[in-house]
């Protein structure tokens, strides 16, 4: 079992078919989430800490409250890249 979050992209295997890495299991992320309370927040995808296979998904949406601090809990900077063709 893990004791800690892991080097970014260490299983590059576990890519997904556009080449994004770690969206599940090393740390859940922060995610945007305009439809709750002000204090509140969300985290998606997991953990190393998540014991449950079914909790290692994308679409699992956990609410915190937005102070709640771990090592279990990241953000991912991300960009929209343009690509030929696409607006």
């Amino acid at each position: 079992a893990a004791t800690g979050p892991d080097t970014v992209g260490a299983h590059p295997e576990g890519a997904s078919p556009l080449g994004i890495h770690d969206l599940a299991g090393n740390v859940a992320e922060w995610v945007e989430a305009r439809d709750l309370a002000p204090g509140r927040g969300v985290v998606r995808g997991g953990s190393y800490e998540t014991d449950m296979a079914t909790a290692l998904r994308t679409w699992v949406r956990v609410e915190l409250g937005d102070a709640v601090r771990s090592p279990a809990i990241g953000l991912r900077c991300a960009y929209s890249a343009a690509r030929p063709g696409v607006p």
